[in-house]
């Protein structure tokens, strides 16, 4: 008897016991991708080449990596993280360096030599439209693009995800 309910809530009592219902909560969308590449090969990594990352193993809700251009583009404004894996395939002891690029721009970058796996992360303030890819930050190296090698991959970080407060 002593609770009452809020606009788009209702309030049900069946045997003693009591169900509350939420008509306007919802569920928020999710944003994740994936991609690699069935290139099966090394690919020559210079500054500035994009990662054939070509195939999407996922893209949450759907049509956001460019396959074209091996690139994703953000659809929502907000904090996002992306990873890389590279498997750099080389015998070359110069420096050569990998980068994670927002509209061009880089963003983070691997570091040391060439002849081992990198795997690099960033969080990024996105607006709707950025592009993020991989590329050749410094150096000249193989990359092996192959599905369990290389992979490039981000999505959404939501701090609170479908969470009723005490102020909602």
């Amino acid at each position: 008897p002593n609770l009452t309910a809020g606009t788009g809530i209702t309030l049900s009592t069946t045997s003693g016991v009591t169900t509350i219902n939420g008509t306007v909560l919802s569920t928020s969308q999710q944003y994740y991708f994936r991609t690699t590449s069935n290139n099966d090969n090394n690919q020559t990594i210079n500054l500035n080449t994009v990662l054939l990352y070509n195939v999407i193993t996922y893209d949450v809700p759907a049509n956001n990596y460019n396959t074209t251009n091996k690139h994703y583009v953000v659809p929502v404004a907000g904090t996002w993280q992306f990873f890389f894996q590279a498997y750099q395939n080389s015998s070359v002891t110069t420096g050569f360096r990998l980068g994670i690029y927002k509209n061009g721009t880089k963003q983070v970058q691997t570091g040391g030599s060439v002849g081992n796996s990198e795997r690099c992360g960033v969080i990024l303030e996105c607006a709707v439209g950025d592009t993020i890819d991989v590329r050749g930050a410094a150096g000249s190296a193989f990359v092996y693009m192959k599905v369990e090698f290389s992979w490039f991959e981000g999505y959404l970080l939501q701090p609170e995800n479908n969470t009723i407060t005490s102020t909602t």
